[in-house]
């Protein structure tokens, strides 16, 4: 068997999940259908957290590029929010720190995007010092609390509290939010 045949052999047999800081798995890519067989695997064990939100509002105005890319919202959730998580799984071993996956260097997350049980503090919080519109859904984390709408509501109405500090440096100008089309759903009418 010649060098090419053997190298194409290696590739066919490598499994770049387990094994992504093997050099043949530079070009693979994790396939669309498993990156949102893990969202919704994420997102049906946890609706309200912030990733299940931006991929609604991405769906809504039809992007899927930036911060709205599929692979880009599943690291958000698993690079800082919920890595734990068994959606999580496929993700951190093909993005482990010595992945040589190309995939994995072109994720655009949300930069300072709080986690989601950060979210939820902050929304009681601000609920415990003044009743507003979105307290009512959120006594409790569960479905009805989609903790990063009701947290932005909250904000932008009383984006001077302490506890929209997270808000405001997601919100950020210089921030990948700020320059999506998703950003007035979450920040507010840009200046």
């Amino acid at each position: 068997m010649n060098k090419k045949k053997m190298d194409k052999k290696k590739r066919e047999i490598i499994d770049c999940i387990q094994h992504s800081n093997d050099f043949s798995c530079v070009n693979y890519e994790y396939s669309i259908s498993n990156i949102k067989a893990d969202i919704n695997r994420l997102c049906g064990s946890m609706p309200y957290m912030s990733v299940c939100t931006i991929q609604k509002l991405c769906k809504e105005v039809k992007s899927t590029n930036g911060i709205c890319q599929e692979f880009s919202m599943l690291g958000d959730s698993c690079l800082h929010d919920m890595p734990g998580m068994s959606g999580c799984n496929n993700f951190k071993k093909l993005c482990s720190k010595d992945s040589v996956v190309k995939q994995c260097s072109k994720i655009q997350i949300v930069k300072n995007l709080p986690k989601t049980m950060e979210l939820f503090t902050n929304i009681k919080s601000i609920c415990n010092e003044m009743i507003m519109e979105g307290c009512e859904k959120c006594t409790k984390l569960n479905m009805e609390c989609e903790v990063l709408p009701i947290y932005s509501s909250l904000c932008i109405d009383m984006g001077d509290m302490l506890q929209c500090q997270n808000w405001t440096k997601m919100c950020d100008l210089s921030g990948s939010l700020f320059h999506s089309p998703i950003t007035q759903r979450i920040c507010g009418a840009k200046d």
